[in-house]
């Protein structure tokens, strides 16, 4: 599942606004193979990887036909997602405030991305693709923090020039 976790956060990290079904996609995958593994136990590393597939399934076909409405979606997720991994950085064992933080998070992220698309898709998937990939480091450490501001800027840079050069004039040939 590390690998799975790695080359999804990388997609993230690099092509979040770019491919927004991918995004999507990953965010439904990654928190399906999280939730099926934390309310299935026991449950076959192929079973948790099936039903995260089906949640990114799920997740990429619904962002292609209903676009608008899952961009608040995705914006609820992702920021219900960042929030949880806020809390359980600050509390190893938050208890029922992840549900809280998670609502509270959610709804923040929904917002911001209906306000600020581009800008807030770049941002949030930049947070995420970096969370993802920091998840895969088995001790955390200071330098983990570093690591993954630097990853979320490295992101955030990559994707503004991916966005800047789709509005280039294209040449006349």
């Amino acid at each position: 599942m590390i690998l799975a976790r790695l080359i999804a956060g990388a997609c993230v990290l690099f092509l979040g606004r770019k491919l927004f079904w991918l995004f999507v996609g990953l965010v439904g995958f990654v928190l399906g193979m999280d939730l099926a593994a934390l309310m299935f136990h026991g449950l076959a590393p192929l079973q948790v990887f099936l039903i995260a597939l089906g949640g990114g399934l799920v997740g990429a076909v619904l962002a292609v036909a209903i676009e608008e409405v899952m961009v608040g979606i995705a914006g609820f997720l992702a920021g219900a997602y960042i929030a949880a991994q806020i809390l359980v950085a600050l509390a190893p064992y938050p208890g029922r405030d992840i549900w809280v933080a998670m609502l509270v998070g959610g709804f923040l992220g929904l917002l911001l991305l209906l306000s600020v698309f581009d800008w807030a898709l770049i941002t949030l998937s930049s947070v995420i693709g970096a969370g993802f990939i920091i998840q895969t480091v088995p001790e955390r450490s200071e330098l983990t923090y570093v690591a993954f501001f630097v990853l979320v800027i490295i992101g955030m840079i990559i994707q503004a020039r991916i966005k800047d050069r789709e509005h280039l004039p294209q040449r006349i040939r």
